[in-house]
């Protein structure tokens, strides 16, 4: 099974496993695929999953009125959640969109939090990934501070411009806080002064 290969990549990242993890993630890992545009996450739900991409790139977002906000862009080798409804068991505002044809494994909270209680070393991994999404959140509170939109596209670019080619426009500029025509005017100006 190639998916429970790349877990095991994963894990082995971290530090060596016991098989006992192993085999309980190849028992409890469910491996999906998820078509462009479909939603991963609903709003008004408990999220009671959480996703490792394997493939693909994914977008949160709320809805405003009549508009969208992205919150967050997630692409390989990242996770997917409504980390809020995941963790605290609350229902969530966001929804969780595949913005390419994508890969996925999910590993429910209950088998997540089984591996958490018993086995210490399983814990190394659950602070690392908890630091990273820490970090991402912490980097998207610094962007959307910025006040300048040159700024804010920049850093976007230094940060995440290995996906600029692979998101619609649209979802970058709700991402950076910005109109899409605010956003074009940018790259124009910044792809002359090259």
């Amino acid at each position: 099974m190639n998916c429970i290969l790349s877990v095991t990549d994963l894990l082995n990242q971290f530090g060596n496993q016991n098989k006992e993890i192993l085999d309980y993630i190849e028992k409890n890992v469910v491996s999906l695929k998820v078509e462009k545009g479909a939603i991963l996450i609903s709003p008004g739900t408990v999220c009671k999953e959480i996703y490792f991409v394997q493939k693909g790139v994914f977008r949160g977002f709320i809805k405003e009125g009549k508009g969208e906000i992205t919150t967050w862009l997630t692409a390989e080798g990242e996770l997917v959640s409504a980390i809020r409804s995941f963790l605290l068991e609350q229902v969530t505002q966001e929804q969780v969109q595949a913005l390419e044809d994508s890969e996925v494994l999910q590993f429910s909270q209950k088998n997540l939090n089984y591996l958490f209680d018993n086995f210490v070393e399983f814990n190394k991994l659950g602070r690392i990934l908890l630091a990273q999404y820490y970090c991402d959140a912490e980097e998207r509170t610094f962007l959307n501070r910025l006040s300048n939109a040159d700024l804010k596209y920049e850093y976007f670019l230094k940060t995440r411009g290995h996906l600029i080619n692979r998101i619609p426009l649209k979802y970058v500029a709700g991402f950076l806080g910005m109109t899409v025509e605010t956003l074009s005017r940018i790259r124009t100006r910044l792809s002359k002064g090259k």
